[in-house]
């Protein structure tokens, strides 16, 4: 979602031999040219009824298309959950902000080192929810397959792959 400023703002972890030239010679200002995929939960959520709940399942560096659906959607009172989980402490991205925008009264972030369990995510689902998922292909699968076996729609799931 464009926000006022027109800013775009990139989230490159830096470790491989592109991301690590990346980072050290881009420069704010610098022109980029975009290529596919732009990402689709923008698209997915407006193509829905509004106001319907939104709960969002992350993992790991799938989290970067997913703050800025949340910080969008949940500061105009839409009711949001999101459950982000990464691998270690320093692994969980965004996580001031995320705290921050959990403050509002209809937004609640839980953050996890390691996994969450089959019931955490179960309690995390909401009646008539949209739900976005980005991650690691196995989480994906598993979160996906979660959601179905508890009657969700495959219209209400939109999940974008991060695979190399």
């Amino acid at each position: 979602m464009k926000d006022q400023t027109d800013i775009i703002r990139f989230a490159i972890r830096a470790d491989g031999d592109f991301t690590r030239k990346l980072v050290s010679t881009a420069k704010a200002g610098m022109k980029a040219r975009m290529i596919p995929p732009y990402g689709r939960y923008h698209h997915f959520i407006e193509e829905h009824a509004p106001n319907r709940p939104i709960v969002v399942f992350a993992g790991g560096i799938g989290v970067t298309p997913l703050v800025p659906v949340a910080l969008s959607y949940g500061t105009h009172g839409r009711h949001m959950k999101f459950m982000y989980t990464a691998k270690s402490q320093d692994q969980l991205l965004y996580q001031e902000q995320l705290r921050q925008w959990s403050q509002a009264s209809h937004c609640e972030a839980q953050l996890k080192v390691g996994r969450f369990s089959p019931e955490e995510l179960k309690s995390a689902m909401e009646q008539d929810a949209l739900y976005l998922v980005a991650g690691p292909a196995s989480m994906l699968r598993s979160v996906r397959r979660m959601l179905l076996s508890q009657g969700v729609r495959a219209g209400d799931i939109c999940y974008e792959p991060f695979s190399w």
